[in-house]
């Protein structure tokens, strides 16, 4: 968790814990909840989340316990100490509402079929890159329109499903996989600022029987694995149908 410091006079300083206590609240809380109403945010929010377990058994409740006790003693931070002593504070007295704040800052899991939706997105379009390279140093007519289509384009980041699939292919492309998408990720955050998972579905349903022709076909080089240019227009025919 990040750290905000800002300097105050002590009148203010003063007025703001006797707010807070007021309140029965400490400061950090009061503060947090004022960031929360400027940036428009529910501070409620994880409550209503499905995958934030209603109950832990005595035994998880210990273990993070002590994890947030830890974390405690070891923090630097003032602010951070605080959050850990609460926490640990919750998990001893079983406050079950109060699990939110253990588990909301927790993103939903991407499904196993959606990480590797997101391998067989990223595979085609190297195929597909390589394929087109070829073919228009080869006089491929129409390459220029066909261009736009070939590359990887990202997901958009607004929509939540894709962001976290634009999450995964940040993530893949940090750890050396795919990395011919790393410049591309860096400089736009894998944003293609417009729907595109219906559309790459579309074009994996034309392009996966291709791939799985040629794997079991008796070509093994990876220059087998290229695609003609009838293919590579069928491919993109699909990625240009009704959106």
């Amino acid at each position: 968790m990040a750290t905000i410091s800002i300097r105050v006079d002590n009148e203010t300083r003063d007025q703001l814990e006797s707010y807070a206590r007021a309140r029965g609240s400490s400061l950090s809380d009061l503060l947090r909840r004022a960031i929360d109403t400027v940036l428009e945010r529910d501070p409620t929010r994880p409550w209503d989340r499905s995958d934030v377990p209603p109950t832990l058994s005595v035994l998880d409740r210990r273990i993070l316990q002590l994890h947030h006790q830890t974390l405690a003693l070891v923090a630097s931070d003032p602010v951070e100490r605080e959050e850990s002593m609460r926490q640990a504070y919750v998990l001893e007295r079983g406050y079950t509402l109060e699990y939110a704040n253990e588990f909301g800052r927790l993103e939903p899991e991407l499904s196993r079929a959606d990480c590797l939706f997101v391998f067989d997105v990223l595979d085609m379009f190297r195929i597909l890159d390589a394929s087109f390279r070829k073919l228009a140093a080869s006089g491929f007519v129409h390459a220029g329109t066909v261009s736009n289509y070939v590359r990887f384009r990202g997901f958009d980041v607004n929509d939540s499903y894709e962001h976290a699939l634009a999450g995964y292919v940040h993530f893949l492309t940090l750890t050396d996989r795919w990395p011919e998408h790393r410049e591309f990720v860096e400089e736009t955050g894998g944003n293609s600022h417009m729907p595109m998972a219906d559309r790459y579905r579309r074009m994996l349903s034309v392009y996966k029987p291709m791939r799985t022709r040629r794997v079991h076909g008796a070509g093994s080089s990876p220059s087998d694995m290229l695609l003609s240019s009838e293919e590579v227009r069928r491919v993109v025919d699909a990625a240009v149908g009704p959106e």
